[in-house]
């Protein structure tokens, strides 16, 4: 490659299919969506690596006051399937993480503290 020339593509399925179709080189980021499909592409090399993309839900305790109980949040985690979003939405692209501050994490050293989020009765 001589030369790059960079082109700012939003749309995630419009990315995908300008690489399929070959009009550009590479894209990112990925869409979790596309993984598998990119993945048996002929002439296409996915390569992947770790990032540190943590998506919460927050509960605004001021909108509405029933989120002030710890017992309200703590039901709310529990009905959230984390395991079912990473498998169908993330297409199983995302280890499920119990921490909102990663060890892994750029920037982070073993004695980085660690905050565990709710457990789960699930482990």
């Amino acid at each position: 490659m001589s030369s790059t020339s960079p082109v700012a593509i939003g749309e995630s399925a419009t990315r995908v299919a300008a690489l399929l179709a070959g009009d550009v080189d590479f894209i990112a980021p990925v869409p979790a969506t596309a993984l598998t499909r990119l993945e048996h592409a002929p002439g296409i090399d996915l390569v992947t690596m770790p990032g540190v993309r943590i998506t919460l839900l927050q509960l605004n305790q001021r909108r509405v006051p029933a989120f002030r109980d710890r017992r309200v949040r703590l039901a709310m985690n529990y009905a959230v399937d984390q395991r079912a979003i990473a498998k169908h939405l993330l297409e199983g692209s995302s280890p499920r993480r119990r921490r909102c501050h990663l060890k892994d994490m750029p920037g982070t050293t073993n004695s980085s503290p660690h905050v565990t989020i709710w457990p789960r009765p699930d482990g």
